[in-house]
């Protein structure tokens, strides 16, 4: 399957699982204004915690060996390779698909018959588990499962933002922060060319 195919495809599920919305289908959870401070420390926290970590993960575990690998999930290699279509419209769609799916609609729905928590943990757990195709990308095993584990925690942390939130301020961080994570990602591989090219 060619590559403009994986896009129309992305955008007709994205589009298709936003037309509910348009019937009234958990609208409620499109966007909340929280009247107390607690969420506000949440999303504080929250933002703050994935910053660290985005910080702590490319300077702790993307040494030159797994640093490589990382050209190939898409979103870096779009940046390398300057492919703007795919960072600012491809990446955006999927982030946006990835809230609908396992955001709106999964805790949505899970929040009907479970209890919030248990609703965010199972979620998250699909949301690592979603993750597992890196395994397609990456050869090195430990970095498909660090990247499974940083999916579980963020999904937690979305799944909390999402019920005090909504969607909108949900799919806002998870671009941020999924967007900070590959920049970062990106600026130390085209550090490292720039050494070469000096030496």
């Amino acid at each position: 399957m060619n590559s403009l195919s994986k896009h129309l495809i992305l955008f007709l599920i994205t589009l298709g699982l936003l037309i509910p919305l348009f019937f009234g289908f958990q609208e409620e959870h499109v966007l909340k204004i929280p009247l107390t401070i607690l969420p506000y420390l949440y999303l504080f926290f929250g933002t703050c915690f994935f910053l660290l970590i985005n910080e702590g993960i490319i300077k702790l575990f993307l040494k030159d060996n797994w640093l490589e690998e990382t050209k190939q999930q898409v979103v870096v290699n779009a940046m390398l390779s300057r492919k703007k279509f795919i960072v600012y419209g491809i990446f955006p769609l999927t982030m946006l698909m990835e809230e609908l799916i396992f955001r709106l609609y999964c805790i949505g729905i899970l929040v009907w018959c479970l209890d919030a928590i248990s609703s965010i943990f199972l979620s998250s757990t699909i949301f690592s588990l979603y993750h597992l195709h890196f395994i397609r990308t990456f050869k090195e095993r430990k970095l498909v499962y660090l990247f499974m584990g940083y999916s579980f925690l963020l999904g937690s942390c979305l799944g909390g933002l999402f019920l005090s939130f909504g969607l909108i301020p949900c799919f806002l961080f998870h671009l941020f922060m999924a967007s900070h994570a590959y920049f970062n990602i990106y600026v130390k591989i085209k550090k490292k060319r720039e050494r070469k090219k000096g030496c």
